[in-house]
């Protein structure tokens, strides 16, 4: 054994991987741990555990994963409440929908111009989870080809954010999605580039 008593080392297992060298990982002896963290080892060699890196603890990982700047994905499905359309080829929606586990909900209005007009789209967008919530103003709204027989329309949209509260506060940048439409229900998948308290 390596005989460190690190407390920010935890054990491996030593009947899966052959080796008490606590926190060791593939290609990782105790003479690596004692470089890297200052680790105590006994004068016995050092012995190579077949374990994965990620086995580490996550404060000892050297290139640890930061979730906290990952964007965060939505799918979310609902109802069509509201619907207008007018003569000029602008359509516009009210949404009012949730992710599957309920967790996350939006309401939100998205309009789009059939190609009639120069009209890049006007709207709004709450999305919210418990006290935590994001406010948004449409920038634009594109029609694309759908490529689901059910759908009525496929919209690309990309809203600013302008407003949040609880965990998204001081939030900025822009959240995008795409939009599958049929004539009373939704289905979407939302990228909010933010940081978030995963815990």
């Amino acid at each position: 054994m390596c005989g460190t008593a690190a407390p920010a080392v935890r054990a491996v297992d030593t009947e899966a991987c052959g080796t008490a060298v606590p926190g060791c990982a593939c290609g990782v002896s105790a003479e690596w741990l004692s470089n890297m963290f200052h680790v105590k080892q006994s004068a016995q060699p050092p012995r190579i555990c077949p374990m994965p890196l990620y086995s580490l603890p996550f404060a000892l990982h050297p290139h640890p994963r930061d979730d906290h700047h990952m964007p965060i994905i939505l799918h979310i499905s609902g109802d069509i409440i509201e619907r207008q359309e007018l003569l000029n080829g602008t359509r516009t929606v009210t949404l009012e929908g949730t992710t599957a586990d309920g967790a996350w909900l939006l309401t939100g209005v998205v309009s789009w111009n059939l190609g009639l007009v120069d009209y890049p789209g006007e709207g709004d967008l709450t999305l919210s989870r418990g006290d935590d919530e994001v406010f948004a103003t449409l920038v634009r709204a594109v029609p694309t080809a759908a490529d689901d027989e059910q759908a009525e329309v496929l919209l690309d949209a990309e809203y600013a954010i302008d407003g949040a509260a609880g965990a998204f506060l001081g939030a900025s940048g822009s959240v995008t999605a795409q939009i599958s439409l049929t004539r009373e229900q939704f289905q979407s998948r939302w990228v909010l580039p933010l940081s978030l308290d995963r815990t």
